[in-house]
């Protein structure tokens, strides 16, 4: 099957992704994790999965899914997909599903909990309740943009990141960064003006 990205009338990019098992058009279902209340997908402070709703069993292995007007990318084309600068980002599970939010001619965004692994890695070395505290509450909201004209995503680290991303295209948008953390909203507004 292929999964075609476009910007406008233009075609830009295409992706290659294995048929679905149960038939080219499987019926699906939203689901967060057990226990977990699902209140609202415009962001993932919880994780989002979807299902088969013959077998119940896991979407996985797609880049994304279409469902009820809303293209929801899963974590692993992100991980699959992303920038050079972003390879030591990963996620708490590669089979989650993140939603766009903002569709654009130039850029898709969505959010996603990403940690480095290099700070979960230093979290399990000092081991102990510690280290697996610091390991484990790693994963933050990040903004993910997949740019249409790189044909990858580029997940906002920090303010600094952001801020290079930003700085050529919207100057008056830069930050001034008092921590590595981004303003989420403000970083929506700003792709907003972008997209």
């Amino acid at each position: 099957m292929l999964f075609t990205l476009s910007s406008g009338q233009q075609q830009v990019s295409t992706f290659r992704v294995d048929s679905l098992s149960g038939g080219e058009n499987p019926e699906v279902y939203l689901k967060s994790l057990p226990g977990e209340h699902l209140e609202s997908v415009e962001t993932n402070s919880n994780p989002i999965f979807f299902y088969y709703k013959n077998t119940k069993k896991k979407v996985k292995k797609v880049f994304a899914i279409s469902y009820e007007g809303n293209l929801y990318i899963q974590a692993l084309s992100i991980l699959n997909n992303k920038n050079k600068k972003d390879k030591s980002m990963t996620t708490e599970s590669p089979y989650c599903f993140s939603r766009v939010t903002i569709y654009g001619e130039n850029y898709l965004y969505m959010e996603l909990k990403i940690a480095n692994t290099w700070k979960q890695g230093l979290g399990y070395g000092i081991g102990g309740a510690v280290g697996t505290s610091i390991a484990t509450n790693s994963y933050e909201i990040k903004g993910v943009v997949w740019d249409y004209s790189f044909k990858e995503f580029n997940i906002f680290r920090s303010c600094k990141d952001f801020n290079v991303f930003i700085s050529e295209k919207l100057p008056q948008k830069i930050l001034y960064c008092r921590n590595k953390n981004v303003n989420l909203q403000h970083m929506r507004t700003s792709i907003e003006l972008i997209k």
